[in-house]
């Protein structure tokens, strides 16, 4: 959490991805997009960015 860096599994958009990075796209709600596991950059664009399964529920958009 000090770090900023998205926690893996739950801040990862895909957390199954092999391998794990870098991954292609970053949670919006995460913010950055991971190349590591220390090292994250901000995404270019919304085009490089999901809204996964956990936070639709969070907002309301599906249920659980």
């Amino acid at each position: 959490m000090a770090t900023g860096q998205p926690i893996d599994p739950i801040g990862l958009a895909e957390p199954n991805k092999n391998p794990k990075y870098p991954q292609r796209y970053a949670k919006l709600m995460g913010g950055y997009l991971p190349q590591s596991p220390t090292k994250s950059v901000t995404p270019n664009s919304l085009d490089d960015t999901v809204i996964n399964e956990l936070t639709a529920m969070e907002v309301g958009w599906i249920k659980d």
